[in-house]
């Protein structure tokens, strides 16, 4: 029998932990001793990109429905569909992921990954970092992406053994692009970096 995961996303918006989350299910995609799931809480805008995407790769995304930022019946939804879907581990991503695992206290392993801090981050979503910060100290494991994650963790008492360092995975490209100097008005000489991420 395939060990069962669930991947619970605080929302289905376009960004890294959607990334991430649809690589780490199409990387155990041929992987039977492992079967990998998908589940979102809803978001506040008509973002679904995780749906969207996870469609195209044969894979579909289960809601947790929600009514407003605070719905106690969100414990008991997330709580069945555990059940329902015989999982061994709930894998959380997400503020309000790791605040809605905590008080579902589901049956199976609970680990979250924490991808980083809030940056200026307005009050009630600063809320939800402190109450995640709270709820993360009672889950079996937290991961960490970075150093800095895993000191950020670290001064505010989420810290080894139970937190542990393990970076994203990416997948291989399947193309790799040139840039065009002369369209873009560069010298042959000079050298050209690429970032790729968020500057925040």
């Amino acid at each position: 029998m395939s060990l069962r995961i669930c991947h619970l996303v605080d929302n289905p918006y376009m960004g890294g932990v959607t990334s991430h989350v649809l690589t780490v299910a199409q990387a155990f995609r041929e992987d039977a001793a492992i079967w990998v799931d998908i589940a979102a809480l809803p978001g506040k805008t008509e973002d679904r990109t995780l749906y969207e995407q996870a469609r195209l790769m044969g894979t579909e995304v289960t809601e947790i429905k929600m009514r407003g930022m605070f719905d106690p019946r969100v414990f008991h939804r997330l709580r069945r569909h555990l059940q329902s879907g015989e999982y061994a581990i709930l894998h959380t991503h997400g503020y309000r992921a790791a605040v809605i695992a905590r008080h579902a206290r589901p049956r199976c392993r609970w680990v979250h990954t924490c991808h980083g801090e809030l940056v200026a981050p307005v009050r009630r979503t600063r809320t939800w970092e402190k109450l995640s910060l709270r709820a993360m100290r009672r889950a079996s494991a937290v991961i960490g992406v970075s150093e800095y994650v895993m000191k950020w963790l670290a001064s505010r008492g989420v810290r080894p053994p139970q937190a542990q360092l393990v970076r994203n995975g990416v997948s291989k490209p399947v193309v790799q692009n040139t840039i065009d100097r002369a369209e873009r008005g560069i010298d042959e000489n000079e050298t050209v970096l690429l970032y790729a991420g968020r500057l925040a």
